[in-house]
C-alpha cells in the first residue's frame, strides 16, 4: 500500500512540475485563498498527504503532520519561501521510501 502512495506521490509531483497540455484541468485554480489559487491538483496531493499520515506508524505520524502543516502553510501563502511546497514533498517521498526499504537513520 505504501508503494501505491509513493507512486501517486511522485505522479502528482511530476504532474504539478510538468505541463501537459491534456492535463490543464488539473492547474486551473478551482478557489482562491488569500489570493492564491488551489487547484485541483493541490486538493489530490492534499487527500494522498493525509492518506500518507493514515498509514505510517506513531512515530512518523507525528512528522508527517508537521510537514503537512508546513506544506499547507507554503500552498496558501503564509509561508512564502520559494520552492518550499515541492521540497516537502520530495522529503516525503524520500522518508516513504526509507521508510519501506526498512533503513534506519542513527
Amino acid at each position: 500500500m505504501i508503494t501505491l502512495i509513493v507512486i501517486l506521490l511522485v505522479v502528482f509531483w511530476l504532474a504539478g512540475i510538468i505541463s501537459i497540455p491534456s492535463f490543464s484541468i488539473l492547474h486551473r485554480a478551482l478557489f482562491f485563498i488569500n489570493r492564491n489559487p488551489v487547484s485541483f491538483l493541490d486538493l489530490l496531493l492534499l487527500s494522498v498527504f493525509i492518506w500518507v499520515i493514515g498509514v505510517l506508524p506513531s512515530p512518523l505520524r507525528g512528522i508527517g503532520m508537521v510537514l503537512l502543516v508546513l506544506w499547507l502553510l507554503a500552498i496558501l501563502g503564509v509561508i512564502a519561501i520559494t520552492g518550499l511546497s515541492n521540497l516537502i514533498i520530495i522529503l516525503l517521498i524520500i522518508g516513504l521510501i526509507l521508510h519501506m526499504s526498512g533503513i534506519t537513520l542513527h
